[in-house]
């Protein structure tokens, strides 16, 4: 649920759930760099991981965001990791493709938990209304030098990426998006 927090600042509801074989620990890291990259964007998330160990209702949340992380590719689009869409009124949608995730992890060098969490984050960004950029975060079709640049924390968001989040993540909270607030925002440091 998408609720403001008593500083000003949006706070965000995320619901994993993790149908493949991604290991545990992948999973938290990559959970880490997504908390660390929105709060970079001053929204507070919470995150609730649903697996086959731990399950979680059927039932979305009103506003909650779901990502279901899945054990197999598009098979249209096999490099594809995530696409996310909106479901009714009742939340917002998005899947992970993990094969499409690991393979450029594995084929850059870097850990598959970084390409994870960077993944979740560009779908939880599509979800709170952002599109794609030029460079950043929020480009499509990732090469090598970006995904290189993922455990180090170098792969950002732009300042104004970040201004839309902010305002994505208040505006389905129901607030106004127009409120001024301080330009305030923390280092990125997953």
């Amino acid at each position: 649920m998408l609720v403001e927090t008593t500083a000003g600042e949006p706070h965000v509801s995320i619901r994993i759930d993790d149908q493949s074989a991604v290991a545990f620990a992948d999973t938290n890291n990559a959970v880490s760099i997504l908390l660390a990259l929105l709060r970079s964007s001053s929204v507070i998330a919470d995150v609730e991981i649903c697996s086959h160990q731990f399950s979680c209702s059927n039932q979305l949340a009103h506003n909650q965001v779901a990502i279901k992380i899945r054990p197999k590719k598009l098979t249209s689009y096999p490099h594809q990791l995530g696409q996310a869409f909106q479901v009714g009124t009742r939340g917002c949608l998005a899947t992970i493709y993990a094969p499409a995730v690991v393979e450029p992890a594995d084929r850059a060098g870097v850990p598959r938990s970084a390409v994870l969490g960077y993944t979740l984050v560009h779908e939880v960004s599509h979800l709170l209304g952002l599109s794609h950029a030029p460079s950043g975060v929020m480009k499509e079709g990732l090469d090598v030098s970006d995904y290189r640049k993922m455990p180090s924390g170098d792969l950002r968001f732009s300042e104004e990426a970040r201004q839309l989040i902010w305002a994505g993540a208040l505006g389905r909270a129901g607030k106004d998006t127009a409120v001024s607030r301080p330009l305030i925002f923390l280092p990125v440091t997953p």
